[in-house]
């Protein structure tokens, strides 16, 4: 199963604003910031489980 067009950049832009969010959003973004960053470790676990090629980097 291939990654839908621009995922793997939209979490990886969600991965590197976490950072600001956390040193300068307020409480409730700081929240909402984690909550995506672990709704984006689920969903791609799941993709990975549903395309097992794409582990492999893996032995």
């Amino acid at each position: 199963m291939e990654a839908p067009e621009g995922f793997d950049d939209m979490a990886q832009h969600c991965i590197d604003n976490h950072d600001d969010v956390m040193r300068h959003g307020s409480s409730e973004m700081q929240t909402a910031s984690r909550m995506l960053l672990y709704a984006l470790a689920e969903e791609i676990r799941r993709r990975e489980q549903a395309d097992p090629a794409a582990n492999d980097d893996e032995p």
